[in-house]
């Protein structure tokens, strides 16, 4: 009763972040204040400087023109990467370049980065060619444009199967509670590849409510230690609907795993676990690795993580904001029976089909097994985009571009993307890949308007708009991962990956409908991202759980739904402005 007691005092505070990370160890972070290296300026103009600052600690460095990041990777490291914000929102190119020990070029591959206000993982996959000693991520900043890069590192690739095995020196969503407590990435010990996390005291780690089970890998370096946890769930008004029992392990000097099964409420929107580390001696460390979450397919709840970009409130963090006033010089529309997202969730008894995959989106021609049910195919019409997407029992969603069903066990698509409904919904945390195959290489079933989800209240997700060419500038931002591989008809000056917002002082216009009136208070919150190129701006739904009727009021122009000549998405577009973070 005294951990519940406590756990309850303090749920709060379960989020907030209560101290100073913990810079990893073997990482660049600066912290003797003078140090700059591995970042050196690459020609002129460019300067790097030690500054106050950091992302994990206190500094961090100030780069600006042309810089360059020096890595020696080993064999095993696939990935460079480093944390980064910017004074202000921008797209970033350069190159890698790839050298032998002669320092002969062994080649090179295009770079593109975002930055913004806010400290992003920037995570750059490695493709070295043989003899490769020497590796060099080059930049050039946009003039005026002043980068802070911290926690710079070589990472291996996550262990099969492992939503976060901590490769990149991250510590994922385990953080401090509160004193004392300490979590660090370390380089010391790894259960399956080079890193792991130190925990000690009092720590939390969140999932999202979707997930069925949390699953980890445990160890202590001497003696053993006894770790208490106990499960709070939360709506969204943090209130707190349910609690389990306290649950224990002992972790000892072998690796061993611990699964924590999790029974969210269907109205849950935080699940946060709170965990106890004791010893035998003193104060106990365990070591945590390849933490992995089994999520579920409900499609009443949003898919992804709290922290998904999808999933954050557009207040969340301090934003400026663009007007646009050709977002409303266009009647705007929602796709449903055709261009839209059909959604499927498979069973296990669905014929197992092997789809033929083109290379796209940055991953190889493959083969893809995944179960569909009988009869399932794109979305129409034949000549247009064939979306389809599948979410699997083991709770992976699989997006296919051009999908055709050449069998009941076989089909072909022109591009590929997946991730776990409980990730970030742009990156495939197991891969690094595309999560999906949208222009900003994101996940479709993400910003979807479902009949289950509107059935059971409000939308509390940003949702996903495609922009004609006309609004459209090249130079992606965050959280956007790419666009269109054309943008010869992009002449606006709308990036993708932007977010549309109704600014929070203005008023809901009147006549909306009931849908009307929760999507423009889902602008106001979350926003509308900008992840697709379209003939007009369009949303789109899902053609398997809503009617043309249901949406009706969104897109028609005329009698019966809106006689007035504009329908609801024209008269929240007339608020809508661009966020700049």
């Amino acid at each position: 009763m005294k951990l519940k007691l406590l756990i309850g005092a303090l749920a709060a505070e379960l989020w907030a972040t209560t101290a100073l990370a913990i810079p990893a160890v073997g990482v660049a972070s600066f912290e003797d204040g003078s140090s700059t290296s591995p970042v050196e300026v690459w020609y002129s103009p460019g300067s790097v400087t030690n500054v106050a600052g950091g992302h994990e600690g206190a500094r961090a460095v100030d780069a600006t023109g042309n810089v360059r990041i020096k890595y020696t990777p080993g064999n095993q490291h696939t990935r460079a990467v480093f944390w980064m914000k910017a004074s202000t929102q921008t797209h970033i190119t350069g190159n890698i370049q790839y050298y032998d020990a002669s320092w002969q070029s062994l080649g090179e591959a295009t770079l593109d980065l975002t930055a913004d206000g806010m400290w992003r993982e920037q995570v750059i996959r490695l493709s070295k060619p043989a003899s490769t000693v020497y590796v060099f991520t080059n930049m050039w900043l946009p003039t005026g444009v002043t980068a802070t890069i911290d926690d710079v590192t070589l990472a291996a690739a996550e262990p099969t199967g492992a939503v976060n095995g901590f490769e990149t020196a991250s510590t994922g969503t385990w953080t401090t509670w509160y004193a004392p407590a300490s979590v660090q990435n370390t380089n010391a010990v790894s259960h399956a590849g080079l890193r792991s996390v130190a925990v000690s005291g009092n720590v939390k780690f969140g999932v999202a409510p979707i997930v069925t089970q949390t699953q980890f890998w445990h160890r202590r370096a001497s003696g053993s230690a006894n770790m208490s946890w106990l499960i709070q769930y939360y709506n969204a008004n943090w209130v707190l609907l349910a609690e389990s029992n306290v649950g224990s392990i002992t972790s000892d000097t072998t690796w061993r795993q611990a699964t924590i099964p999790v029974n969210a409420p269907t109205d849950a929107r935080y699940v946060m676990v709170g965990v106890w580390v004791n010893g035998t001696s003193g104060d106990a460390v365990v070591n945590i690795d390849d933490f992995a979450t089994t999520p579920s397919v409900q499609p009443a709840r949003r898919p992804f993580a709290n922290s998904s970009p999808w999933n954050i409130l557009a207040d969340d963090t301090p934003y400026s904001f663009d007007e646009h006033p050709e977002l409303d010089d266009d009647h705007w529309w929602v796709n449903l029976a055709e261009w839209s997202i059909p959604v499927v969730n498979s069973a296990p008894g669905d014929p197992m089909v092997a789809v033929t995959v083109s290379a796209s989106h940055g991953r190889p021609a493959t083969v893809v097994n995944v179960r569909i049910p009988a009869g399932v195919s794109g979305a129409p019409p034949a000549s247009g985009d064939g979306t389809l997407q599948v979410n699997e029992t083991n709770g992976i969603s699989h997006s296919f571009w051009k999908f055709v069903r050449t069998s009941t066990t076989t089909a072909t698509a022109q591009a590929y993307g997946s991730t776990p409904l409980d990730a970030d919904g742009f990156t495939d945390p197991a891969t690094g890949l595309n999560a999906g195959i949208r222009a900003a290489w994101c996940s479709p079933m993400a910003g979807l308007l479902t009949g289950p989800e509107i059935a059971a209240g409000e939308i509390e997700h940003a949702l996903a708009i495609a922009l004609p060419g006309s609004m459209l500038t090249s130079g992606w931002v965050a959280p956007a991962l790419n666009e269109d591989s054309d943008t010869s008809a992009y002449f606006g000056s709308i990036p993708m990956g932007s977010r549309l917002v109704v600014p929070p002082t203005a008023t809901m216009p009147p006549g909306l409908s009931a849908l009307g009136q929760k999507i423009w208070r889902a602008a106001r919150r979350y926003g509308l991202l900008v992840v697709d190129q379209a003939g007009s701006p369009t949303l789109y739904a899902d053609p398997r759980s809503m009617t043309a009727a249901q949406i009706a009021p969104l897109r028609e122009t005329w009698c019966p739904a809106n006689c007035d000549g504009t329908n609801d998405l024209d008269d929240i577009a007339s608020q809508l402005v661009v966020a700049r973070y």
